[in-house]
């Protein structure tokens, strides 16, 4: 049900039904916690445009969201860096890596950063992979 998959990314990345809510927009004005609340517990279902959102902001694939794996378990997507700042907006939106700090970005190369996010994209796969 994709409303258990909206739950188990939402919590994977640490974030409020609310926070979440803040980040979709639909018909010009962020959802709100209620309508996340909603979608979640299976009362409604996102329309499409919202489900393309929800996986962007969890750097997964539409159809991890929508369908089932053979095992049942979704399986995220590799992101592909193409440039330093698409690896860097990934690392401060993952809250573990952002929350941990310990590394320098302003030091790093454009390559270092792209490898770092690159690292840090395999481990989240790693993860959902031993669900």
């Amino acid at each position: 049900m994709i409303g258990d998959k909206i739950k188990k990314y939402r919590l994977l990345n640490g974030m409020s039904q609310e926070a979440l809510g803040a980040r979709i927009i639909v018909n010009g004005e962020p959802v709100s916690g209620k309508t996340i609340w909603s979608w979640e517990s299976g009362r409604t279902e996102p329309k499409m445009g919202a489900v393309q959102q929800l996986a962007d902001i969890f750097g997964v694939s539409t159809d991890a969201l929508i369908m089932d794996n053979v095992d049942g378990n979704p399986r995220p997507t590799l992101p592909d860096f193409k440039t330093a700042q698409e690896a860097i907006k990934f690392i401060l939106e993952v809250p573990l890596v952002a929350q941990y700090g310990g590394y320098d970005l302003d030091a790093m190369s454009d390559q270092e950063l792209i490898d770092f996010a690159n690292r840090i994209a395999a481990m989240i796969q790693i993860m959902h992979s031993s669900d």
